[in-house]
């Protein structure tokens, strides 16, 4: 029996999760073998933003998205920076959902920015990139 926590009401009930019609909580966290163990979505993630082309990006939320858990954009961009080196995958790539780099301007930003435009990347008068024509979405899901 599936037990979670209604925080809404305050009590347990057996049948009510967050994560009505997707997965019981206790599986999302891993508990019971879980539904997606944590080292599956990085080597998908992986193998996904290695295959992001040149002159094209994704963000960190599609990624996440793509890869099986929609609210994981921050394990995106820690997988990135743990990681990126290690892999030698294509970081700068990777953009937030506004189209903007997300690294300070003392942090990256200039390298992440110049590295894009080398590839033909056009940024706005504000630091944006158009999704609309940049953004790159996989044929299919991880």
């Amino acid at each position: 029996m599936l037990i979670s926590l209604n925080l809404k009401f305050g009590f347990y009930r057996p049948d009510w999760s967050p994560f009505y019609g997707c997965l019981p909580i206790r599986s999302f966290f891993g508990f019971n073998g879980g539904v997606m163990p944590y080292q599956v979505f990085t080597e998908k993630a992986i193998a996904l933003i290695a295959s992001i082309p040149e002159g094209r990006v994704m963000t960190y939320g599609g990624i996440a998205a793509w890869c099986g858990l929609p609210r994981e954009a921050r394990r995106v961009a820690r997988l990135l920076s743990n990681l990126s080196h290690k892999h030698d995958l294509p970081w700068h790539r990777v953009v937030n959902r506004l189209g903007k780099i997300s690294l300070p301007e003392s942090g990256g930003y200039e390298l992440q920015k110049k590295l894009l435009e080398s590839e033909g990347v056009v940024f706005d008068g504000s630091g944006r990139i158009s999704l609309k024509r940049y953004l790159w979405a996989p044929d299919s899901s991880c």
